[in-house]
Order: C-alpha cells, then sequence, then structure tokens
C-alpha cells in the first residue's frame, strides 16, 4: 500500500489528499515540503497498515532538505 500526504486547513475543515500516492515514505515528505510550503498546520502522511507520520516529523525533513544556512547568507543563493 502505498504512502499518501492529507491535510486540513482548518481544525473542522475538509480533508485534502495528495494527487499521487507515493511508494516510499521520503517521497511523500518531498511532495509535502515541495507543494504545501509552508506546511498547514494540520498535515499527515498515511500508508501501509495505518501508519501515519505526523506534522513534526514531515517538517524536520524539510528542514533536512532545506540547502545550509551560510549559502543562504553569502547571497549565493535565493529561496
Amino acid at each position: 500500500m502505498p504512502y499518501v500526504v492529507k491535510w486540513k486547513l482548518t481544525e473542522g475543515g475538509d480533508t485534502f489528499q495528495s494527487p499521487d500516492a507515493f511508494a516510499v515514505p521520503s517521497a511523500a515528505i518531498d511532495f509535502a515540503c515541495a507543494e504545501l510550503r509552508p506546511l498547514p498546520e494540520i498535515v499527515w502522511i498515511e500508508g501501509p497498515n495505518g501508519v501515519q507520520i505526523e506534522r513534526s516529523v514531515i517538517w524536520r525533513g524539510c528542514q533536512d532538505r532545506r540547502p545550509p544556512n551560510r549559502l543562504v547568507k553569502r547571497g549565493k543563493l535565493r529561496l
């Protein structure tokens, strides 16, 4: 069973789901980082056997994928 990204814009709002399913969790995290920037407060990844990856783990994954701050500070990279 693949991994899908799900999110809500408000606490009681509708649940949205990524248009694609991902074979591995890291691909789902990549989608969340790229498409849901900044991440909504309510976001999670659902996988096989009810596995859920929560926002804090997704956010940490996004931070790990960012370039080092020293490149940004020196003006060599624009975000």
